[in-house]
């Protein structure tokens, strides 16, 4: 599927998952991302693994008014992969299709494709670091709540 059919689906769709927190990034990325939107800020998390910082509320920073992405064409292959997640069990990996717009219409090769994107990415960005974020506790309980709206299948 290309692009522009993948925006314009998350545009219709509110960008729900933008509104759930930060992408997780690599330091590669953010250096990639930084060289052009250098008053972007980041949270590092862990050694290799970052945040874009939201505001309170838990809203990514690069999302515009009409629900498009800022860094679209630079966006993190976190948001690159979605909805496509890998889940962590404690002695296995599974794939997980999210419940979303995107996922509706996506093709097996469109889910296969995005699996590689995961396949290449280090595990510890599929891990949550709630505390490490600068989200009131309101706001942490609230974007729980709305990605429990995103239950998926495993795929």
């Amino acid at each position: 599927m290309d692009g522009k059919r993948i925006l314009d689906i998350c545009k219709k769709c509110g960008a729900r998952c933008c509104k759930t927190g930060s992408a997780d990034l690599t330091k590669k990325e953010v250096d990639r991302i930084r060289g052009s939107m250098p008053d972007l800020k980041f949270v590092k998390l862990r050694n290799n693994h970052y945040w874009i910082e939201t505001g309170n509320d838990g809203i990514c920073k690069c999302l515009k008014k009409d629900n498009s992405c800022k860094i679209y064409n630079l966006r993190p292959n976190f948001c690159r992969c979605w909805p496509v997640f890998l889940k962590l069990k404690k002695n296995r990996e599974e794939y997980w299709l999210a419940n979303c717009a995107l996922a509706k219409e996506l093709g097996k090769k469109d889910i296969e494709k995005m699996k590689l994107i995961c396949e290449k990415m280090p595990r510890d960005l599929f891990r949550n670091y709630w505390g490490s974020a600068n989200l009131s506790k309101k706001a942490e309980n609230e974007l729980k709540k709305e990605l429990e709206n995103f239950k998926g299948k495993t795929i």
